[in-house]
């Protein structure tokens, strides 16, 4: 079984994940716990989505009013902080981790950014995977129950990465294989570099922050995926790359933040 915290004051040092259960209740008034309530946040923000077995980039109130039509929708990352919503959930010991970063620009930009609601019905889910950038992550699951698969330990081969609702022997390879179900309210804390897989055991709502915490990590992540670039000669051959996400995104702080000092493998490149 997964590891039951009391609180999440653990996130700076564990190495392994950790669920907090009713960290923090839902209220009927919370625009968090439901479809509904999560229409009057929206706006015109917009978010990579698959309806009916479609993937489309669209509006997040036209992926909700699917969901109220009945259709089988998944919101894959909707950025509500960078797209301006003001009801931001506050994780507090995120905040008191980032303290470690003040001598990193990059590193407190990136933590500042990444934060997602993840929105889906019964059945859909994520492929296993890392977080990107070698962040850390929390969640908290605000409606709906979903059900987690989690193996620590650095996977020997990154670009197949095993299914984790599956038997295999590639499995064998990991410190600790974790099965649970998250109810609303819990929280979980994924390490970095820990793969995991969800499954939605009806609709469900999480709220999402990942930040960095191993400054020296994230460029590591950076440097991978500039070699990616260049061992591929562009992007287009990398689109089912199971590392693209951290390859995008990457590129993207470099770009964005090119008047922060980089390390000069980095810059040179």
């Amino acid at each position: 079984p997964v590891p039951i915290h009391d609180d999440d004051c653990g996130m700076a040092t564990s190495t392994e994940p950790f669920l907090v259960r009713q960290w923090k209740s839902v209220p009927a008034s919370s625009p968090w716990g439901s479809i509904e309530g999560l229409s009057r946040l929206a706006g015109n923000a917009v978010a990579g989505c698959c309806v009916d077995g479609t993937d489309a980039f669209m509006q997040v109130q036209n992926a909700l009013e699917g969901i109220r039509e009945g259709r089988c929708v998944s919101i894959k990352g909707w950025e509500y902080v960078a797209q301006g919503c003001a009801d931001a959930v506050r994780f507090n010991a995120v905040d008191n981790c980032l303290l470690a970063n003040n001598k990193s620009p990059l590193a407190r930009k990136v933590s500042e950014v990444m934060r997602w609601v993840f929105v889906g019905t019964v059945g859909t889910g994520s492929a296993c995977h890392i977080d990107p950038l070698a962040t850390v992550a929390c969640t908290w699951l605000t409606h709906g129950r979903k059900e987690w698969r989690m193996a620590s330990g650095v996977p020997a081969d990154v670009d197949h990465l095993p299914s984790l609702f599956e038997c295999s022997e590639k499995l064998r390879a990991y410190r600790h294989l974790y099965k649970f179900t998250m109810e609303p309210g819990d929280l979980i804390f994924i390490p970095r570099g820990c793969l995991h897989e969800v499954r939605n055991l009806s609709t469900t709502i999480e709220v999402t922050h990942n930040f960095v915490l191993k400054p020296a990590a994230m460029w590591d992540e950076v440097r991978r995926a500039l070699s990616l670039v260049m061992a591929y000669g562009g992007l287009t051959p990398l689109e089912n790359h199971p590392k693209v996400d951290s390859l995008l995104f990457g590129m993207l702080m470099a770009c964005m933040y090119d008047d922060i000092e980089m390390p000069e493998d980095i810059a040179a490149k």
